[in-house]
């Protein structure tokens, strides 16, 4: 079994008598408490007690039992979960080798921060855990200056952003219309449903993946896509209008000064002497 564990240089922990300031070094809207790297044999349980602090776990092997509100969540490999301040952390290796990586935030603006990450008990799949990201933040954690608190508080909230932003998994029907356009976006015939049957799937099921994912569908996508790639040539090389069009998948010059006024409100020629 494995209990890596980092505080801040002033958390009291239980039982120790060594003098720590009360106060955090800096001034943050997020401050960073703890983080550790656990690994656990099946039938082992965290000793159940209340904490007054937002700790994020994120599943590296195994699974593990959480419970919270009378319910029942399970950990596994890429997801993650939340314990909220006031709750008992009850935790259940439910196999050997259950293994996670864990971070515990406080601080004045922590309440505020839940609510804009809408963080709330449940299981969520965000990709593989970034070894590298938590050992930076123990590391940073037994920098006792403003400088190590500073970058222990980056730190957590890279995490709490990879949490939420999740991982487009590998295979997955997003993932596949993403590589395909970026390398065919340029082509002026493309039709989402030349993309579909290049994917070999039907329509609906690509409007569907692509939405879920992104909130857009495959068209706004695939447009907002050439636009971004439209207006970087525009402000920051020399083809002429014509060959940025061709560049970015537009049949004419003519349609693309229309698409770009209407999606940007100026004209090419605009976003060419703009240039900062």
């Amino acid at each position: 079994m494995l209990f890596t564990a980092k505080y801040r240089y002033n958390v009291s922990l239980p039982h120790e008598n060594l003098y720590r300031p009360e106060t955090v070094l800096i001034n943050s809207p997020l401050h960073v408490r703890s983080c550790g790297h656990y690994r656990t044999a099946k039938g082992w349980r965290d000793r159940a007690i209340a904490k007054d602090f937002l700790q994020l776990y994120w599943g590296v092997a195994g699974s593990g039992l959480f419970r919270a509100e009378g319910r029942e969540f399970i950990l596994k490999p890429n997801t993650v979960f939340f314990f909220l301040p006031g709750d008992v952390h009850d935790i259940t290796a439910l196999e050997d080798g259950f293994e996670y990586q864990w971070i515990a935030f406080d601080g004045d603006n922590l309440d505020n921060t839940i609510i804009q990450f809408n963080i709330k008990h449940e299981v969520r799949y965000a990709g593989k855990a970034p070894l590298e990201i938590f050992e930076e933040a123990r590391n940073n954690l037994c920098n006792f200056s403003r400088h190590g608190e500073y970058l222990a508080s980056a730190n957590g909230f890279t995490l709490l952003s990879m949490a939420f932003a999740g991982a487009t998994l590998q295979g997955s029907v997003f993932e596949r219309f993403l590589r395909y356009i970026r390398k065919h976006y340029a082509d002026s015939s493309l039709t989402i449903e030349a993309i579909a049957n290049a994917l070999k799937i039907n329509r609906i099921t690509l409007l569907r993946a692509v939405i879920k994912a992104s909130g857009m569908s495959p068209k706004k996508y695939l447009d907002m896509l050439r636009l971004r790639e439209a207006l970087s040539l525009l402000r920051e090389s020399n083809f002429s209008i014509k060959e940025i069009a061709a560049y970015t998948g537009f049949s004419g010059s003519n349609y693309f000064a229309k698409f770009i006024l209407k999606k940007t409100g100026e004209s090419p020629s605009f976003h060419r002497t703009s240039r900062d």
